[in-house]
């Protein structure tokens, strides 16, 4: 799969941006943004749906279009294209430093080596980052660096089987896709790579893509408007030095979609957490978890939930998502936990080309996430799964991402979280009031009453900027800015601080 993170992307702009843009745009006829992790099959054929359009394209747009082909398109490696660090033609005998000015040209697709022929086609690519941050605000102090490296091999076979090796440092996966009739898609992965499910443009409510890879199954099934997904993830608890308190953990989703191109798309979903064992009932894909889990002694987590988008107006996406963790006829107990979050996303906002805006609100009731048994809570290595504001809060986004042009991208966020804290700022724990998804309440037959936003009251700002520029082909430079301040309403304590980032990116 096409790495999800736009720090693992290979240029200024990310292939996840630029699709996101065409489809609300109206140039993608069915793309579920709600649901990535493109092959790069799938990313050739929606680029191909966006070059129909070419009349109607910026001058920026053409540029990041004809960029993207070069890099994914299967038949475009050439010596024309790509720069390939081993050579080419005679791979091990002509010298790199012979190729110097080939290899930084600024045109060029940079790769470590590659071989192609019509049946299968290996390709080889070297990664490497250099992050330096530094405490700017309230006074310059702390910092620190991150070196990393890593390797990249990606193998295809040809015809209409896909069969796809991918691995990004410590991420993999294989991947077969055949396609039975021409409306018809059918794929199976096996992988170890970060899951992302939800339409969140600051972070989504189901899966956030903010937490460590998963190993997980995946089936997709897709026949004219209508699909089918079933995920089955594992992954572990919070990590402890007592070797026999740490276990595994698991997770099944469903989810079934129907989507009807330039107007709305509905997708109803399920799933279900629960830990150290694996259980075969959760893999049947014709019954809804919370009955299994029923039936199966009411041990585990079930979550179920949907969410719709409306695409009907050109150039404006709208999408609302609904997660019912537990529902109580009593509006403020413990067991009334749900979530919501609705967005809009604006692409050439106020007539700008290649300007896209995104408003969203979240809404997280107490303890959602969270699970009496631990086994079952909504996580994985410590860290909550869902939207990263957490539970007992709410959540106001606006952000903004330019791109002038194709080697330059520019964004801009603010977001003010409301939240009903367990501890004050000194750290010292006052009650639970369901902020934390790793807190797992006892005693619930006495928690009746859990009101939305209680607690200590703290309300925290945060601004980001940030500009990614790509003077040379495949060597990106990042320049970030995020200012944070804190203010806990019961004492008018103010915290504020400010980081500044740095990161120079190279691809091969």
């Amino acid at each position: 799969m096409i790495p999800l993170d736009d720090d693992q992307a290979p240029h200024a702009v990310s292939v996840y941006q630029f699709i996101t843009n065409m489809h609300v745009a109206g140039f993608v006829k069915e793309y579920d943004a709600g649901y990535p992790n493109l092959s790069r099959a799938q990313v050739l054929s929606f680029l191909k749906e966006v070059e129909s359009h070419s009349n109607e394209l910026s001058q920026s747009e053409s540029d990041i279009l004809n960029k993207l082909k070069k890099t994914w398109g299967k038949g475009m490696i050439t010596d024309t294209h790509y720069a390939q660090l081993i050579g080419i033609g005679e791979p091990w005998i002509t010298p790199w430093y012979k190729r110097f000015a080939e290899i930084v040209s600024p045109e060029k697709e940079k790769i470590a080596y590659f071989f192609e022929n019509p049946y299968i086609n290996v390709h080889v690519e070297f990664l490497g980052g250099y992050v330096e941050a530094f405490r700017l605000l309230p006074s310059f102090g702390e910092s620190g660096r991150i070196i990393e490296g890593g390797l990249r091999l990606r193998d295809e076979s040809a015809s209409r089987n896909e069969l796809v090796p991918q691995y990004n440092f410590i991420q993999g996966h294989t991947r077969v896709h055949v396609s039975p009739t021409e409306d018809m898609d059918i794929s199976l992965q096996l992988a170890h790579e970060p899951i992302k499910l939800g339409f969140g443009e600051s972070s989504s409510l189901i899966f956030s893509n903010e937490t460590p890879a998963f190993d997980f199954v995946r089936l997709d099934f897709k026949y004219g408007v209508f699909s089918f997904a079933g995920i089955y993830a594992s992954g572990v608890g919070p990590f402890s030095l007592d070797r026999t308190k740490n276990f595994s953990k698991y997770y099944a989703v469903h989810f079934v979609r129907v989507a009807f191109p330039k107007l709305f798309s509905l997708r109803v979903w399920d799933i279900v957490s629960y830990g150290d064992r694996i259980e075969l009932a959760y893999f049947n894909p014709l019954i809804m978890f919370k009955f299994i889990e029923e039936a199966l002694q009411d041990r585990d987590n079930p979550l179920f939930g949907f969410d719709v988008q409306f695409t009907f107006i050109d150039n404006l996406a709208i999408n609302f998502t609904m997660l019912l963790d537990d529902i109580s006829a009593n509006t403020t107990g413990y067991g009334n936990k749900y979530a919501f979050q609705a967005n809009i996303l604006w692409y050439k906002a106020f007539g700008i080309s290649n300007f896209s805006l995104a408003f969203e609100y979240t809404h997280i009731r107490p303890f959602v996430y969270s699970h009496w048994n631990p086994l079952s809570s909504y996580n994985h290595y410590g860290t909550s799964i869902g939207h990263k504001a957490g539970p007992n809060s709410q959540n106001f986004y606006l952000g903004f991402k330019y791109y002038p042009t194709h080697w330059l991208n520019i964004n801009f966020s603010t977001a003010l979280t409301r939240s009903g804290e367990n501890r004050d700022e000194t750290g010292t724990f006052i009650k639970d009031v369901g902020r934390n998804p790793l807190l797992h309440p006892t005693g619930l037959g006495s928690l009746t009453e859990a009101p939305f936003l209680d607690g200590i009251r703290l309300d925290s700002y945060t601004f980001t900027v940030g500009i990614k520029i790509e003077p040379l082909r495949n060597y990106i430079i990042s320049l970030n800015y995020e200012h944070t301040l804190k203010k806990w309403l019961n004492t008018e304590t103010i915290h504020s601080e400010g980081w500044g980032y740095m990161q120079l990116t190279i691809e091969y």
